[in-house]
């Protein structure tokens, strides 16, 4: 019995009774029918919410999976269902090809390091993947991420008969974007509803375009100049770069995008570099030596760097003051001096090439007295 029909029932028992309870009947009835309305209106509500986020789940979804062909009401739930996997394989592919400069698979020498195994840029020569490369491995690995998702048991239990062929994706890459074109062929049957659908495509925002060109534009850096990192050009470049020394001359170039940001997350790029050890300088030099009063004191000492870097002489004495010489490249330190008062002198004869690498060496020097003055 509904309310109405409850209600009339109240007002037709005896008029004596209503005289003296229809005021109170109608005012409980009322709190019930608040009560009753409220209640109603939570579950609508809650109702509204969850169809209403459901929704914007679907709609969020094919706004950034598109479906190349038409597909139907009884189809469009595994389209989305794919969707969801293409979705779910791309974002961990980009940035595990970003986390290992550019390698996503085992190959190319790689550097164990607390970030994981990072792939060399740099070891001896320009090592970095190629943009197609990296397109490469990427659509290998949606290949194979999408096809391991994509297990339709749960339809197939719905009534659902599923034929499916390999997938095949192509990835192209632009300059703040990349572009999931993934040829997936399903044949799907339900009862008397039959649809082939095949292709699928999604846009990912994130700038593995410019990033890989400013690596490389590093990299040339530092194959000019293999002994040095250039923090000053790093400065300049458009994005926050961080160099980490992993040990025995290999240092992690991490470049962070916070522009196009990936899952709302700084997209990062990290690769290896081997930088060359820089090596001191050396020259040969006596012990000692052995000087007179008045006399003229000359001494050329020759210099060698296996990285033929620019090198100067100094020493701790103004009294056997050295002075540096370039000859065609080859460099020279010279003292010559006429030693005026007699003793003994210990001097510190210092080479330093120009990364600050010095080669030191004690040298005697003893003055005697001119003949004749005692």
């Amino acid at each position: 019995m509904g309310y109405d029909d409850r209600l009339n029932d109240i007002r037709n028992r005896n008029d004596s009774d209503c005289k003296n309870t229809a005021s109170k009947i109608f005012d409980n009835k009322k709190a019930q029918l608040t009560a009753i309305l409220l209640i109603a209106f939570v579950i609508l509500a809650t109702a509204s919410v969850y169809f209403m986020l459901r929704g914007f789940r679907v709609e969020k979804l094919e706004s950034e999976i598109e479906f190349i062909s038409s597909v139907s009401g009884e189809a469009k739930p595994i389209a989305l269902f794919v969707g969801e996997c293409i979705k779910g394989s791309s974002v961990p592919a980009l940035k595990l090809l970003g986390l290992q400069g550019g390698s996503i698979s085992d190959s190319g020498k790689k550097v164990d390091s607390e970030y994981g195994k990072l792939t060399y840029g740099f070891n001896g020569k320009n090592t970095l993947a190629t943009l197609e490369q990296m397109r490469q491995e990427i659509a290998i690995y949606m290949n194979s991420a999408i096809e391991n998702c994509a297990d339709f048991t749960r339809f197939e239990q719905q009534g659902y008969a599923i034929e499916k062929s390999a997938v095949n994706t192509q990835v192209e890459l632009s300059k703040d974007k990349i572009t999931f074109n993934v040829e997936y062929p399903l044949k799907i049957a339900k009862g008397s509803f039959t649809q082939d659908i095949k292709d699928f495509r999604q846009e990912v925002k994130v700038g593995l375009y410019d990033i890989v060109g400013y690596a490389n534009a590093v990299i040339e850096k530092i194959a000019k100049d293999p002994y040095h990192i250039d923090f000053t050009f790093l400065a300049t470049l458009p994005y926050n770069i961080s160099v980490i020394p992993l040990g025995e001359n290999n240092f992690a170039y991490f470049i962070v995008d916070e522009k196009l940001r990936l899952e709302n997350q700084a997209y990062k790029f990290v690769f290896a570099a081997k930088h060359l050890e820089n090596k001191a300088p050396r020259f040969n030099v006596n012990a000692s030596y052995m000087l007179v009063e008045e006399q003229k004191f000359f001494l050329k000492l020759e210099a060698s760097d296996p990285e033929n870097d620019e090198l100067s002489f100094k020493d701790d004495t103004a009294m056997f003051d050295i002075t540096s010489e370039n000859i065609g490249g080859n460099y020279y330190g010279v003292i010559d001096v006429t030693p005026q008062i007699p003793g003994m002198y210990n001097v510190t004869i210092t080479l330093e090439d120009s990364f600050g690498n010095d080669f030191r060496r004690k040298v005697k020097f003893v003055v005697k007295e001119k003949a004749g003055t005692q």
